[in-house]
C-alpha cells in the first residue's frame, strides 16, 4: 500500500483486543453530559490501545496525561480500528 510508511507493520486485532473495544463501546446507562464525556475519554484511550497501526498505537500513554491528544486522534484511531473490523476487498 503506498500510503504506509516503508517497514511499519499494522498489527492484527486480537480477540481480546475485540471484546475490551465491544466493551469501551457499550453506551449503556450513559444520561449526563458528564456520563457521556466520560465514555468518549475512555473510548477514544481504548480506541489508541488496540490500534492495529503501532505509530498511533505509541500514542495512547501520553493521551493518558494529555486528553487533548486522545481527542485529536480520535478520528485516526477509529478508522485504524474501524479498516481491520471491516477491510475493503
Amino acid at each position: 500500500d503506498g500510503d504506509r510508511e516503508v517497514g511499519v507493520k499494522d498489527r492484527p486485532i486480537s480477540e481480546d483486543a475485540l471484546k475490551e473495544l465491544k466493551n469501551a463501546w457499550d453506551t449503556t446507562g450513559r444520561k449526563t453530559p458528564g456520563d457521556w464525556k466520560e465514555w468518549m475519554r475512555r473510548f477514544s484511550l481504548e480506541l489508541l490501545r488496540q490500534s492495529p497501526s503501532p505509530i498511533i498505537h505509541i500514542c495512547k500513554n501520553l493521551a493518558q496525561q494529555h486528553q487533548q491528544l486522545s481527542h485529536e486522534l480520535l478520528n485516526a484511531s477509529f478508522m485504524s480500528v474501524w479498516s481491520e473490523l471491516c477491510p475493503v476487498e
